[in-house]
């Protein structure tokens, strides 16, 4: 069984992926899909499916996503492709399983793992944007727990075990 990979949006950035992601050495099947609110009608069938999103060209298109894919039967994997001057507290409300972030400079082979891990339904970080988001969860954490009455209660979207960096 193959895996179909769908690249959101026609700029430079996407067009780059769509031919990087074309040489991969295993099968898969690279689309582009011109807009976010696209995606939610390419996900019938019974490929493994991944969504990548260069937020750096699509800054909106990680909301667009998100929305679109809350109503489809199908969710597939999505891969947010971005850079260390995206804030990490921005990427939080996206931390879920089947849910991954590369920094836009990372190796092929780490985007390929990614893409590996959110088809197969994990969580990915690479290591530049995971020491991000970990710390990012952690400030949360230290808010909720100042704002709390219950000290031993975690914040919204904190995971109940310690996430791990790919």
């Amino acid at each position: 069984m193959g895996m179909q990979v769908y690249v959101v949006g026609e700029s430079l950035a996407s067009r780059g992926m769509l031919l990087l992601l074309g040489t991969a050495p295993y099968s898969l099947s690279v689309r582009q899909v011109p807009e976010p609110d696209e995606v939610a009608r390419h996900l019938a069938g019974p490929e493994r499916r991944v969504v990548v999103i260069c937020l750096s060209a699509h800054p909106e298109a990680l909301a667009a996503v998100a929305q679109c894919l809350e109503a489809a039967a199908e969710q597939p994997g999505v891969l947010v492709i971005t850079s260390a001057q995206t804030p990490a507290a921005t990427l939080l409300a996206y931390v879920r399983p089947g849910w991954g972030f590369v920094h836009c400079g990372s190796s092929v082979e780490v985007l390929q793992r990614g893409i590996e891990a959110v088809a197969a339904g994990r969580w990915f970080a690479d290591p530049v944007m995971g020491d991000a988001l970990i710390a990012a969860l952690a400030q949360r954490q230290h808010e909720h727990a100042r704002a709390s009455p219950n000290p031993g209660h975690r914040a919204p979207g904190m995971p109940r075990r310690r996430c791990a960096i790919n």
